[in-house]
């Protein structure tokens, strides 16, 4: 399982287990919940340990790797004891329009060069062509206009009242009747 979100996955309260104050689920070197044989967790529901000992982040590089390891894991069977080993291929942030950072480790990159490579990577690693176009098309016509580039993604869009969004925030937010019982 792979849970996305702003808030902890419930996982941890399915499985009756107690998670971290993020409510990830603690797993073993095979990304296997500890205290179930048959059960996998990954992503940001997964309390996964770095080789220097300290939680992984909730992030989309940690979760996709973890993916890729996970099928072939299941794929070999699970006589194979490879433990899964994250690679940090550097974090980026956006911060606002034409500003974003890079951080590789051992240097960092700021400013609007970062901002235009956080945009082609994110382009390239969009699943087909068709996605890398649309994305790319929408983010120029976006710059272009100075249009606000927050989503909700949702079935019912019609729905979304714009009063409810504050005028003041960069972050859209859904109103409450969209949102799921018991908050955010």
């Amino acid at each position: 399982m792979w849970g996305a979100g702003v808030k902890p996955s419930p996982a941890s309260k399915w499985l009756g287990l107690t998670g971290d104050r993020a409510g990830r689920i603690p797993v073993d070197g095979n990304l296997r919940v500890t205290e179930f044989d048959e059960i996998y967790a990954l992503g940001d529901t997964a309390l996964t340990v770095g080789t220097d000992g300290k939680p992984l982040p909730g992030l989309a590089q940690v979760a996709k790797q973890q993916g890729v390891y996970l099928g072939r894991f299941l794929k070999r069977g699970p006589t194979s004891t490879q433990p899964f080993v994250f690679k940090n291929r550097g974090n980026t942030a956006v911060i606002g329009r034409n500003a974003a950072v890079f951080d590789f480790g051992s240097w960092t990159l700021k400013g609007r060069l970062a901002w235009l490579l956080w945009a082609f990577v994110h382009v390239y690693l969009l699943v087909n062509f068709e996605k890398r176009i649309l994305v790319s098309i929408q983010w120029i016509s976006r710059y272009i206009t100075r249009q606000r580039g927050a989503r909700i993604i949702d079935e019912h869009q019609s729905e979304v009242d714009t009063d409810e969004v504050s005028s003041k925030s960069h972050i859209m937010r859904p109103p409450s009747r969209l949102m799921p019982k018991g908050g955010r």
